[in-house]
């Protein structure tokens, strides 16, 4: 019996019934394969063999002495190859090709691949951001040089050996209140230097710029846990109720001094500060009204989060006006109302009193389609949510919660001002996107006949709030 001849890759495997193949591996494009002075789009590759697309059919067991495997104009190797397989595609043929002696260099195309990619993605990266203005990036640059240096010098304290934990409690607190002051003051810098393009509603520069500077500026802004927490939004969006208690307690609780030193930082901000004070303003809105009447009284917190004002509010009320009065918190985030009962509770057992609180969680498209019932109540809020409606669903929103105003009733609406100065270094340090709205947008959404509205705001005029009565 005639014994089968067999190919190289067969005489190095073995000869038994067990079929073994070298893995295969996509060109994804890259390469190509020269002879016959013409080129063939390479598909695949392993050590000892090419698939290949060809226009033109090419003979099977037909030998090709000489065949240039290339990436782009690089040569990579020239081998000879056996034609092994012909098979018939759209528009051509799909070949397999067999080296004859030797093997390809797999390591040294999977490097070129991988090297070839990263250079590739430069080049996308460099035609994204290749409209941005200089001085932007040399902004970042500059800012990048300085915070690089804070961090080493900040890193090589902490590496200092303390003789006791109270020098070491003083020591990084100092330092702490210094470095973030300066980082306050670089920022400011940078975000004044922004070239005025950028100070446009929806400019061509927005997409880039905010990812070059991530690029450049995250290893530094994101160890601030407030502001890492806002980019990577892990419940969806950028004020949770997690980041909104990050940013009432305005602690340094950073993994490392320089974490530390950022997050002190950014929370001296003028939006962050905002949220602190809006808190402050709703709690003395509902003590003036529970001090002001002798009736029982009702309020709802719309999309509440940690509903840091009832606490505030309960360290200025006694037991006997707490008793008159019922707050009730809806958010569609069952952790937050979970989180809010229990701080709110025990801070109220931690003052000797007792609340009454009612949880609702429910979607504000639920409340929008439904309503809520019966439910009327003396003072309905909402401090957070509005920035993020659209002007139709804004509208229509009040309209709904209007509906749940008992006589004398009182609606709140509070939302970031149009005029916030600040509003490139939330997108950019945050990504914390609000729709902002200024003293006329409230009349032309929520000015409606028969209501009296009157405009407010916390001290710093950040967060504005639209009070509507009827």
């Amino acid at each position: 019996m005639e014994q089968k001849k067999l190919s190289q890759h067969e005489n190095l495997l073995g000869t038994n019934n067990l079929v073994v193949r070298q893995n295969r591996f996509d060109s994804e494009g890259i390469f190509h394969a020269e002879f016959d002075g013409k080129k063939f789009k390479i598909q695949n590759y392993s050590l000892f063999g090419l698939g290949i697309f060809s226009e033109e059919k090419l003979t099977e067991n037909s030998n090709l002495d000489v065949v240039e495997i290339k990436c782009g104009n690089q040569h990579i190797v020239s081998l000879p190859f056996l034609v092994k397989r012909v098979k018939k595609a759209d528009f051509g043929y799909e070949v397999g090709l067999e080296v004859v002696n030797g093997a390809l260099p797999v390591e040294t195309i999977m490097r070129i691949k991988d090297f070839n990619a990263v250079v590739s993605g430069l080049s996308e990266k460099e035609n994204f951001y290749k409209n941005l203005p200089v001085e932007f990036k040399t902004t970042l640059l500059e800012l990048g040089t300085r915070l690089e240096a804070y961090e080493k010098y900040v890193k090589s304290f902490s590496e200092k050996e303390f003789s006791n934990s109270m020098e070491f409690r003083e020591s990084r607190d100092s330092l702490i209140e210094v470095v973030s002051t300066q980082i306050k003051v670089e920022l400011d810098l940078a975000l004044e230097r922004m070239p005025k393009g950028f100070k446009q509603e929806k400019s061509e520069y927005f997409k880039p710029a905010f990812a070059y500077f991530r690029e450049h500026m995250g290893k530094y802004m994101f160890q601030s846990p407030f502001t890492k927490r806002s980019y990577e939004k892990p419940r969806g969006y950028s004020g949770d109720y997690v980041m909104m208690t990050q940013i009432y307690a305005n602690d340094n609780f950073a993994s490392n001094w320089f974490g530390s030193c950022m997050e002190k930082a950014v929370q001296q901000f003028g939006e962050p500060s905002a949220v602190r004070n809006r808190s402050i303003y709703l709690s003395k809105k509902i003590v003036r009204k529970i001090k002001s009447a002798e009736a029982d009284l009702k309020f709802l917190s719309v999309a509440s989060g940690p509903a840091e004002e009832v606490k505030l509010a309960i360290a200025e009320l006694s037991q006997d006006d707490l008793s008159r009065c019922e707050f009730t918190l809806l958010d569609q985030d069952e952790g937050a109302l979970q989180f809010a009962q229990k701080s709110i509770l025990e801070y109220a057992m931690s003052q000797n009193k007792k609340i009454r609180l009612k949880l609702l969680n429910q979607g504000i498209k639920e409340v929008l389609i439904q309503g809520l019932g019966t439910n009327k109540y003396d003072m309905i809020y909402s401090a957070g949510l509005f920035d993020y409606f659209t002007d139709v669903v804004a509208t229509r929103a009040c309209k709904m919660l209007s509906k749940h105003l008992g006589v004398r009733g009182e609606l709140v609406i509070g939302n970031f001002n149009i005029e916030t100065t600040n509003w490139f270094g939330m997108l950019a340090f945050f990504d914390w996107s609000l729709i902002l709205r200024g003293e006329e947008d409230f009349k032309r959404l929520f000015k409606f006949e028969g209501t009296k509205m009157t405009i407010e705001s916390e001290q710093n005029r950040i967060n504005l709030f639209c009070c509507i009565t009827f």
